[in-house]
């Protein structure tokens, strides 16, 4: 049985750098962009900076940001080499997090996109994931089509698909995509180009430093950023909360194990029942708690002895009776939880419990008393012993009426009638199954008992 749980928090006074430098196209959504980015920085508790010439990309300030929104930059001459610097220092080796936004993915464009024409900075376009295609870009910027749902991800767990949004749709045949990128989002296609072919639209990716990217096209128009568009600002929220502390995800499992095996539990050698938690990294850089509840299953061996019978008391399990004396062998058809030993000697039993687990009793002495021998064997015999279809009782010299009795090992009746005389009295048990048995003579004032064996 699995249950998965979400529990979902931000760390308090974590920051992030708004930046909006453009030295190619103008969108002129910042002031609306800041403005959501602040909305959503009151209903999680973290603090907006709003950058929009690159004053802040240096370590200090870095350092003490969460991740920084690339929200409509444009162009190739925003950041000095400095400053670019910082920021893969940021990411590569604080491990912290970028998110890009439109025209995010048209601001130093990678060498290969275009025929190589308009790359710029190689290590930004790989870590957003993308540069647009140049001639055409996209579509018209009131393009309506339908989005939909990829994979799974905290930034699309609010939205009804398929989405319907006007936007400018960006393409990507001639441009580049990185291919460690995980697609959340694709919008269908757009025309009858082979770029309009269905492409991405939103995706995200983590890297080996743990530094999270989350990247969407869409995003052109202002009114995108102030309410028109609430599944647009619904991504952006959840986004933002994934990259300050995604959801963490439980997992609680049970599992079983038979008494002196070892259970590995994430590189752990685990022997004793009880509850062990671990924490693991998930694909999108998440904490993924594991709760294990470990049972260590037993088999009760133990055999205790009453009247004639051997019982082992195991529910839900399986038996095999064994002969000590024999090297431990199976006894034919004593498979059920009582036995009867239809001689004196050492006896064991195997169970087998619904878990598959296997244990064996120790050997257990089995003496029937010279009192008992004389009562079972001096006057009364059952013969032949094994038998398979009759059976022949012989007691020389009893006449008078008896009571005879046959049960199983278990101790459940099966055949019980009255005979007039016993001397030589032969009994069908063809309908008996194949097992051992106990046959009781009852008089008025006797009774004697014997075993046979039904092959």
């Amino acid at each position: 049985m699995l249950i998965f749980t979400w529990t979902q928090g931000l760390q308090a006074q974590d920051t992030i750098i708004h930046y909006t430098e453009t030295t190619g196209f103008d969108h002129n959504t910042r002031e609306e962009s800041l403005s959501l980015f602040r909305t959503i920085g009151m209903e999680q508790g973290f603090t907006v900076l709003s950058d929009n010439d690159g004053q802040l990309f240096n370590k200090a300030d870095l350092s003490r940001a969460s991740f920084v929104v690339f929200s409509n930059t444009s162009g190739a001459n925003g950041l000095n080499a400095e400053q670019k610097a910082s920021l893969e220092w940021f990411v590569d080796t604080l491990g912290r997090h970028i998110m890009g936004i439109h025209a995010a993915s048209d601001t130093y464009r990678h060498s290969s996109a275009n025929g190589g024409s308009t790359g710029q900075w190689d290590w930004y376009a790989e870590t957003l994931g993308g540069s647009v295609q140049t001639s055409p870009n996209h579509t018209s910027q009131n393009h309506v089509d339908s989005i939909f749902l990829v994979n799974a991800h905290p930034s699309a767990e609010n939205i009804d698909f398929p989405w319907i949004k006007e936007e400018e749709y960006y393409y990507w045949e001639n441009g580049y995509l990185n291919d460690d990128n995980i697609t959340i989002l694709e919008v269908g296609e757009t025309g009858s180009q082979s770029y309009d072919r269905r492409r991405p639209v939103a995706w995200y990716r983590v890297k080996s430093s743990g530094g999270k990217v989350f990247y969407t096209s869409l995003g052109h128009k202002r009114s995108n950023f102030t309410g028109s568009f609430p599944f647009f600002e619904q991504l952006i929220r959840d986004a933002s909360e994934w990259l300050l502390n995604c959801p963490e995800k439980r997992t609680e499992l049970q599992d079983t194990i038979c008494a002196g095996e070892t259970y590995l539990f994430n590189g752990r050698a685990l022997n004793m029942e009880g509850v062990y938690r671990d924490t693991l990294s998930t694909s999108l850089s998440c904490d993924s708690i594991i709760e294990l509840n470990l049972v260590v299953d037993t088999p009760n061996i133990e055999i205790e002895k009453e009247d004639q019978f051997l019982r082992v008391s195991n529910e839900s399990s399986s038996y095999q009776w064994l002969d000590c004396d024999a090297g431990f062998s199976s006894i034919p058809n004593a498979t059920e939880s009582q036995f009867a030993p239809s001689e004196s000697g050492n006896y064991a039993v195997e169970v087998i419990t619904r878990a598959g687990c296997i244990d064996t009793s120790e050997c257990l002495n089995v003496i029937i008393s010279s009192s008992e021998d004389a009562m079972l064997q001096a006057d009364l015999r059952v013969f032949p012993n094994p038998a398979k279809d009759r059976i022949q009782i012989h007691w020389d010299g009893l006449t008078q009426k008896v009571k005879l009795e046959i049960l199983t090992a278990q101790g459940v009746s099966v055949l019980k009638k009255e005979l007039s005389s016993i001397e030589n009295e032969i009994l069908n048990i063809q309908f008996l199954p194949a097992g051992t048995y106990l046959l009781t003579l009852k008089g008025v004032d006797f009774t004697r008992s014997t075993f046979f064996i039904k092959r």
